[in-house]
């Protein structure tokens, strides 16, 4: 069963799209989104003036956990991937979550990872954050792949073979 947790937009609030306007007289909604990522619903109502409004309510759903284990290690990592047309604020409440697990928000191109660290998300982890309980572990991220742990010298060959392939 999929929990659905109600999260305001850092762009767009539900409390700023309807200051100043009188309450709507009707509502429709309907979703947009990506499937197995956040959706989001768009809310086009009109309001006692009689102008049509719309603004998006940016209701994520929470995606599956997914699971895999790092080459020669015992250790299982879990991470969340969704995707949007824009960034959030934070990641939902996830109840699968553990300790270690990454949430990973695509949009615009561009990127979000959370770090998992107890019951809370760690906002802002980059490429080359230091993996929490296995020191020799770094977080690999480059275009086309999900970030991952991997150690420091498979995160340098990594890294020469992108250099060199964009020297070609």
């Amino acid at each position: 069963m999929l929990q659905r947790s109600l999260y305001t937009s850092p762009i767009l609030t539900f409390e700023d799209a309807t200051e100043g306007t009188s309450h709507p007289s009707a509502t429709k909604s309907h979703k947009i989104g990506v499937p197995g990522g956040p959706s989001y619903e768009r809310e086009t109502f009109q309001n006692v003036k009689g102008t049509v409004e719309s603004m998006t309510r940016n209701r994520v759903t929470v995606p599956e956990r997914q699971e895999h284990k790092i080459r020669n290690l015992d250790v299982i990592i879990g991470r969340f991937i969704s995707s949007g047309d824009i960034p959030l604020e934070r990641p939902p409440v996830c109840s699968q979550a553990v300790h270690r697990d990454l949430y990973v928000h695509h949009y615009e191109n561009r990127l979000q990872i959370w770090l998992r660290d107890g019951d809370q998300w760690l906002p802002d982890i980059r490429d080359g954050y230091h993996h929490p309980t296995l020191p020799e572990y770094r977080l690999y991220v480059a275009e086309g792949v999900e970030p991952t742990w991997v150690t420091r010298k498979t995160r340098s060959t990594y890294k020469g073979r992108l250099k060199n392939r964009s020297h070609q």
